[in-house]
């Protein structure tokens, strides 16, 4: 066959694949930005990197996208808002490796996972404090109050170590250990309180015995708090009850997180606590106070004079209500600055579960 001659099987098949490529790459490129709820720079800028390239009409310059490009954008666009670079997208998309495009996809997905777990942390966190704010603002400061708690708590407690913890000063090393731990074994570490072991609260000694994160689960926005009745008692002095050799019991399950460290004794704890030892900064108590178990709780702020005296009001208000205590009490800051020359401004939330 001469050069000159033309071999018509020839033309019908690139007649026929042309027609092929426009019968697929039929949307217009403003209908598919419609359908892609894009702009025409993203398109162009796609389409210049080379990951997402129409065709082009020779005749008129006009262009058209397939309706599987649909979902390429979709994808590209997902990727880019997980933070993976154009460059990256292409080296992975294009070129036809499978196993480097599995790769890419799978090291995406954990990515998307971390994400993930990190909202979940910061949604828990937003919603324990709100939770926790709502209830200290349903009761009345100062005045003790018997209800069912109307969500699953969750409480992770490391011991302190410090010599003399009686204020948040005296335990600063154990804070920051705290938070360590927490942050090793993936757990957010706020809200953060302090508890005092069982057996010094009914003696009247108030010496920090843990630092614990709380976290509330199963919401029940029905009525935050549950069901209960306030129990206002006068203010006096002497409120504090005789003490009693009382083993400690603990409401709900006990676990332990083991992140690293040996077993160490905290401060305030008595012969009878059967509860799991602590390493120095290496270990979680884990304890679940399950919904519907009875609290006994309590607001306290800096306007109320003496924290001790709020103590005591809460344990005569057990008392007078035929309970005992049955887990450590546990107090939390939902507020703590510091005012103008140094007055400092605090507004806790006290809690215990009880029995009978």
């Amino acid at each position: 066959m001469k050069k000159s001659e033309i071999d018509p099987a020839r033309v019908d098949s690139t007649r026929s694949d042309q027609a092929r490529i426009e019968k697929k790459y039929c949307l217009p490129s403003g209908t598919f930005r419609e359908l892609c709820h894009t702009t025409r720079e993203t398109l162009r800028y796609y389409e210049k990197a080379g990951i997402l390239v129409p065709r082009q009409d020779p005749e008129n310059g006009y262009k058209y996208y397939s309706h599987a490009q649909i979902a390429s954008f979709y994808y590209i666009r997902s990727l880019t808002e997980l933070g993976s670079s154009i460059a990256e997208i292409k080296e992975a998309a294009v070129g036809g490796n499978a196993d480097r495009f599995s790769d890419f996809v799978d090291e995406t997905y954990m990515t998307l996972l971390e994400k993930r777990e990190e909202l979940d942390r910061k949604l828990s966190l937003i919603r324990t404090t709100s939770t926790l704010m709502n209830r200290a603002a349903w009761m009345k400061t100062g005045v003790p109050r018997i209800s069912a708690l109307s969500m699953t708590t969750r409480i992770r407690a490391s011991v302190i170590v410090s010599p003399h913890p009686y204020s948040a000063a005296d335990i600063t090393a154990d804070i920051s250990r705290h938070v360590d731990v927490c942050r090793a074994a993936g757990v957010e570490a706020f809200p953060m309180g302090t508890s005092i072991a069982r057996e010094d609260f009914e003696a009247g000694r108030y010496p920090y015995r843990e630092l614990f994160t709380i976290t509330l689960e199963e919401a029940d926005t029905a009525h935050v708090g549950g069901a209960g009745r306030d129990v206002e008692l006068p203010a006096r002095a002497g409120d504090a009850g005789t003490t009693g050799n009382v083993a400690v019991a603990r409401a709900g399950s006990v676990n332990q997180l083991v992140v690293d460290g040996e077993a160490a004794t905290g401060h305030g704890r008595s012969e009878d606590d059967q509860t799991p030892s602590h390493a120095e900064g290496g270990v979680l108590r884990e304890v679940v106070i399950p919904r519907g178990t009875r609290i006994a709780s309590v607001t306290a702020s800096d306007e109320k004079g003496d924290i001790r005296r709020i103590y005591r009001r809460l344990l005569s208000a057990v008392r007078k209500e035929g309970c005992t205590l049955a887990s450590d009490v546990f107090s939390i800051s939902l507020i703590n600055t510091v005012r103008g020359s140094e007055e400092r401004a605090y507004y806790k939330l006290i809690f215990a579960t009880v029995e009978g």
